[in-house]
């Protein structure tokens, strides 16, 4: 779902929290450009012409970028099928991957299966490279308003979206299925498995919103 705007184009990098902005943004009638999740080299493959603009994106703190992955694939019993429509093939592939190893019924579960697999280059690490690559900004989910606020002052200063970014409510708020809140442990491993993101994006902490879960 990349969204192109009169100056820039939105690039909707999976699970931080793409279907809002779009919410925050419908009202200025961007178009709608190529599949629900296609990476900047794709977008510029495929339309040549929109291929100019400068993109952005957003990334978040691997450990809830887990978390709100596993939620959704648990809560379509991690049917990859549903997503081809969504992702490029080489995408498609990673994810297909992941849901070959990583189906699970518990959040645990899923953790230990990735580990197993992504342990030496990230799960997370590997989407948010197909994403952040070829993106002239990347903003942070954790300072979503700030984020996408910057953007449009800087390549959209004409439209005025900052009264709409507090009115609209979050989308797409999962249940958590099977998660029972990280464990040091569980923690420490998700941040030595994605040790290339939380390197490249400066995440060297515990997330906030995850601090009173952690035991």
């Amino acid at each position: 779902m990349a969204l192109v705007l009169p100056h820039s184009i939105f690039v909707h990098t999976p699970k931080t929290a793409g279907q809002w902005c779009a919410k925050v943004l419908e009202p200025e009638e961007p178009r709608f450009l190529g599949r629900h999740h296609d990476t900047p080299a794709e977008l510029r493959k495929r339309y040549p012409n929109a291929g100019y603009l400068p993109m952005f994106c957003f990334v978040r703190h691997p450990a809830t970028w887990h978390l709100s992955w596993y939620s959704e694939r648990a809560l379509i019993a991690w049917d990859h099928v549903v997503s081809t429509s969504s992702y490029n093939d080489e995408v498609l592939g990673v994810i297909a991957m992941n849901t070959k190893i990583g189906a699970s019924s518990c959040f645990n579960e899923y953790l230990v299966r990735t580990w197993d697999h992504y342990k030496n280059h990230g799960f997370c690490s590997l989407m948010f490279r197909h994403y952040a690559t070829g993106c002239d900004r990347i903003y942070k989910f954790e300072k979503l308003y700030e984020g996408l606020g910057h953007a449009l002052s800087t390549w959209e200063p004409e439209l005025n979206v900052l009264d709409r970014m507090d009115k609209t409510k979050p989308v797409n708020v999962r249940q958590k299925i099977g998660y029972a809140g990280y464990t040091k442990d569980q923690m420490k491993m998700v941040m030595e498995m994605e040790s290339d993101a939380c390197h490249r994006f400066n995440y060297h902490d515990l997330p906030e919103e995850l601090c009173a879960f952690t035991c």
